[in-house]
């Protein structure tokens, strides 16, 4: 079971105005804010819709692994970076080489040892830039 805290929206300009504006042909700048608005209002819905983030997040949370399970799927995918992985009380990482991340949300563990353990960890899920069709999908409901 999964427990899990959404800790910090990292400051990243997925779509900037001045794009916007071009796709929607605005030139004059009195509706900036309103454009803004419906920029952030679209990304949300996005998300909401995909189940996943697309901007920047630090996720961090714990789980309990009752059995071993070659894959996890960890909530909000995709994942940029894992920033902390370790079992839960230690001060130390699992070793980098012990796991790997699949597809953007899934970590496939190589070490069978790590069942009936429980462990902490925080990740950065998100996107550095929109993938081109969820940049259409969000310049659409503008």
């Amino acid at each position: 079971m999964f427990k899990v805290k959404i800790c910090n929206i990292l400051e990243h300009n997925l779509l900037p105005l001045i794009e916007a504006k071009n796709y929607l042909r605005v030139s004059a700048d009195h509706e900036d804010d309103f454009i803004s608005s419906s920029i952030e209002s679209a990304i949300l819905y996005a998300e909401s819709y995909l189940g996943y983030f697309l901007k920047k997040r630090e996720i961090i949370g714990s789980f309990y692994l009752e059995n071993y399970e070659e894959e996890l799927s960890l909530p909000h995918g995709n994942i940029i970076e894992i920033t902390k992985f370790r079992e839960k009380g230690s001060l130390e990482d699992l070793e980098a080489d012990s796991y790997e991340i699949l597809d953007g949300y899934k970590i496939k563990f190589k070490n069978k040892e790590i069942k009936g353990k429980e462990y902490e960890f925080s990740y950065i899920s998100g996107f550095d830039e929109l993938p081109h069709m969820i940049k259409s999908a969000v310049l659409t409901h503008l």
